[in-house]
């Protein structure tokens, strides 16, 4: 502030300060310049202001400092005045939103169900699965927000699989709470279809995306129809880090009939399913995948995220 009323006064006075000699720009042109000047600065320091502000968000405080700046630098601040619709259900979404300050209503077939604040987020279903919104999110204050989009995510993921690791951990959280209350989103009715369709053209027609190299990764793709609808990474990926056994530590079984085992004891969620040794890769029963390889997976090819959102949305993992 202190910074524009000196640049307006030096607009104002300019002519006044002006000798025979010197020979000023014109005052129009002199503010614009300042004005761009000043709103550089600002932005120089959008980014440093962005990461502290962020610093105070619980979903984010395991997150180091650099991996903190590095999702600083690909998020958007945005603010909104109150009553405006920020999300529509079955909607496009545009990514997970974190409310800086203000509070927001969410909606869901035009029932208010909740009220977030500071510090809270919304969106990230939509995030970590690419499908439509599941509720209408609508100011009621005044709104300052941080939004991370898909994009950007998915760019910092491939350097640090760790922050995408942790926003898919809020995601399992918030499905858990959401079916205690009864309120749990469900997977879009048309997708099983959509997948269908898509796979029957493509045999047909012998177009759109070729299928995944390598017999492992064609495996993991026919038990899952989420991976014929993500880009063929996602299967070669995974097909890269599973285990001929079960390795020690924690990890997932992916079971060849389409279930998804272990991301709740990744994430320290009560599972609601007993693991059993599913025995070696190639016996038809299921693939371990080590946690350090589900990260390598998801650096590779971060729509890998996105197979494992949806999984955890649909209920088919535990």
């Amino acid at each position: 502030q202190e910074n524009r009323e000196l640049a307006s006064a030096l607009v104002r006075t300019a002519k006044r300060r002006e000798s025979e000699r010197a020979v000023m720009p014109d005052t129009g042109k002199f503010q614009a310049v300042v004005l761009d000047v000043l709103d550089n600065e600002e932005q120089m320091f959008a980014n440093m202001g962005t990461a502290a502000r962020l610093t105070g968000i619980a979903l984010l405080e395991s997150l180091p400092k650099s991996q903190l700046e590095a999702l600083a630098d690909v998020c958007l601040e945005t603010k909104k005045g109150p009553s405006r619709t920020l999300v529509r259900q079955g909607g496009e979404g545009g990514g997970m939103w974190i409310i800086m300050e203000g509070e927001v209503e969410i909606l869901r077939n035009g029932k208010v169900v909740a009220h977030l604040t500071a510090g809270q987020f919304f969106g990230e279903i939509n995030l970590l699965t690419g499908w439509a919104s599941t509720a209408t999110v609508r100011s009621t204050t005044p709104l300052e927000a941080v939004v991370l989009t898909w994009t950007d995510l998915s760019h910092m993921v491939a350097m640090y699989p760790e922050v995408g690791w942790g926003l898919l951990e809020a995601l399992v959280h918030r499905i858990q709470d959401l079916r205690n209350q009864g309120l749990a989103p469900s997977a879009p009715t048309s997708q099983g279809v959509v997948a269908h369709l898509v796979e029957r053209v493509v045999g047909a027609l012998g177009v759109g995306q070729p299928p995944p190299r390598g017999k492992r990764a064609r495996a993991l793709t026919k038990a899952y129809p989420d991976l014929k609808v993500l880009p063929t990474a996602v299967a070669e990926s995974l097909a890269k880090v599973c285990e001929k056994t079960e390795a020690p530590g924690p990890g997932l079984w992916l079971d060849s009939s389409g279930s998804l085992s272990g991301l709740s004891q990744l994430m320290d969620e009560p599972s609601t399913m007993q693991l059993t040794s599913a025995g070696p890769l190639g016996s038809g029963k299921a693939w371990f995948v080590p946690r350090d390889g589900l990260m390598r997976a998801i650096s590779r090819a971060p729509d890998t995220l996105r197979f494992l959102g949806r999984m955890a949305v649909r209920g088919d993992s535990s």
